[in-house]
């Protein structure tokens, strides 16, 4: 068996995290950067460096120029040649990229009401439509088919085994190479 050199190993360069509201991308996200010794970077967080308060933006300037912006943001963190861990805004959707490792985080429809119910100042999408639950579901299902473009899909809500499951994932690259 030829052994191959550590230059010829091909390496996920980010991991990225995908999915709806509530789904716990920055959560997940900053405790896999911190076990692995990563920079990580929140879209939403980002935005917020450079603007204001996503709600107040989306308030003046509207749905699509937040989304405009935020894409500007990803793609450039995505561009960034080191290795981190990126938390996208729920508007972002996996390229189906073989050059990371993109997760899509999708707890079950109800995990994912509940946690919106405990949590609607803090959306936008929802503070101004307090009785959107259809319209929030629709949109779900609007994104779900380009969400399920990530190389890998977790269901599970428990934090540990979550950030568990994507380390290792992410390790065993190079156990296999």
């Amino acid at each position: 068996m030829e052994k191959k050199n550590k230059k010829d190993i091909k390496r996920y360069k980010k991991i990225i995290i995908y999915g709806f509201m509530t789904a716990g991308k920055s959560s997940i996200g900053k405790l896999v950067a911190k076990r692995l010794l990563l920079p990580f970077y929140d879209t939403d967080v980002e935005f917020e460096k450079i603007y204001s308060d996503i709600g107040s933006f989306i308030k003046k300037n509207g749905m699509r120029r937040f989304r405009d912006i935020e894409k500007q943001i990803f793609l450039s963190l995505r561009s960034k040649k080191e290795t981190s861990v990126i938390a996208c805004g729920g508007g972002i959707l996996p390229r189906g990229d073989r050059y990371n490792l993109e997760v899509f985080l999708n707890p079950c429809w109800e995990v994912i009401e509940k946690r919106l119910a405990k949590n609607t100042e803090k959306r936008p999408l929802l503070s101004d439509f307090p009785d959107s639950r259809d319209r929030i579901k629709k949109l779900y299902n609007k994104r779900l088919e380009g969400y399920m473009k990530a190389s890998l899909e977790i269901k599970e809500t428990d934090m540990r085994k979550i950030v568990d499951k994507i380390i290792d994932i992410y390790e065993d690259q190079y156990k296999s190479q």
